[in-house]
């Protein structure tokens, strides 16, 4: 099955009202205890897989992740283990017979063994909303990510559609993140969890696309698969400059995005019935990459780091997803 949600992290003068906001009376808190595998050679991590095992609450569950459209949506296989006497035993074949599942069992057909990498230890706050037709699951996850003698703090909200339409789960999310000034991180916890193992502070900044860029007057929807394109480029650079690990290169790389975003707008709007909206996303993207990420001086990155915080970029980009998913 396919997973679809959007993950934000929390600001810490922000933590309390957003768990009060969560914290209404159909509530319930839950601990999740997980421990993340791969092979010592690390093929599951290159092959953007993340395999699990979770204690949540009373309960085992293994989950087997892969790659998704790096806005959004993952694959993901989800199996509840019958109740035993002591911690399941991780088993790869438990994923056969799905999409997800073939790809890790031909990393595996060479019987390389699993091992544990990382641990997460959690505490979720979650709630269900019905939202324009759809039902939508708030989960405010707090804990840590451990790697031997390492450990990253975990704060931050996720909202999943269980069903119903992606437009509301887009609406819910900007009302959010625009009330508690929460930023959109596309980074996973195994994202993160594997940085923590190998010790990394920093991965490279993703390279702006090479692009035809339509003429103007094309149809908003021949536009929409470039600017999801497009975002998935720029949005793990923000992640990067917002969190404080990024530097000069992930800057450039999210300032050369922008500039793409803004004139694929400018084409769309060109032949919109109304397009004023569209106008306006685009001078959002150019006031960006002309103004805090494009700094030279001293602290240029700390700066583009509170820009791409902000609620203009967050609004920015969860808008720019709406419209490429109409």
């Amino acid at each position: 099955m396919t997973e679809t949600e959007l993950k934000f992290q929390v600001p810490a003068a922000q933590r309390s009202a957003l768990q009060r906001a969560v914290a209404t009376a159909t509530a319930t808190t839950t601990r999740l205890q997980a421990v993340y595998a791969d092979t010592a050679d690390r093929r599951l991590s290159a092959a953007g897989l993340a395999l699990r095992l979770r204690q949540e609450g009373r309960h085992w569950v293994q989950t087997l992740k892969g790659r998704g459209d790096g806005l959004m949506q993952r694959l993901e296989h989800e199996l509840p283990l019958p109740a035993q006497a002591g911690i399941p035993t991780l088993d790869a074949q438990r994923h056969a017979g799905t999409p997800v599942g073939a790809r890790l069992l031909a990393l595996l057909a060479d019987g390389t063994p699993l091992q544990p990498i990382y641990r997460t230890d959690i505490r979720r706050l979650h709630r269900r909303v019905r939202l324009g037709g759809a039902v939508i699951e708030l989960a405010y996850d707090r804990g840590h990510i451990l790697a031997g003698s390492r450990k990253a703090r975990v704060d931050e909200i996720e909202f999943e559609l269980i069903r119903g339409p992606r437009a509301a789960l887009l609406s819910l999310a900007v009302r959010w993140a625009q009330r508690h000034g929460l930023w959109w991180d596309v980074r996973t916890k195994s994202e993160r969890g594997y940085r923590l193992a190998l010790g990394l502070d920093m991965v490279p900044a993703t390279p702006a696309l090479r692009l035809r860029l339509p003429a103007a007057g094309v149809a908003a929807q021949a536009v929409g698969p470039l600017l999801q394109r497009v975002l998935a480029q720029c949005l793990p650079n923000a992640a990067e400059m917002a969190s404080g690990s990024g530097d000069v290169a992930h800057r450039v790389a999210l300032r050369q995005g922008l500039a793409q975003l803004s004139r694929l707008l400018h084409a769309a709007a060109a032949s919109a019935d109304e397009p004023d909206a569209l106008l306006a996303l685009a001078a959002d993207c150019q006031a960006l990459a002309a103004g805090a990420l494009a700094g030279e001086a001293d602290g240029a990155d700390a700066d583009a780091g509170v820009a791409v915080r902000g609620p203009v970029f967050n609004r920015l980009m969860l808008q720019t997803l709406a419209l490429a998913l109409t």
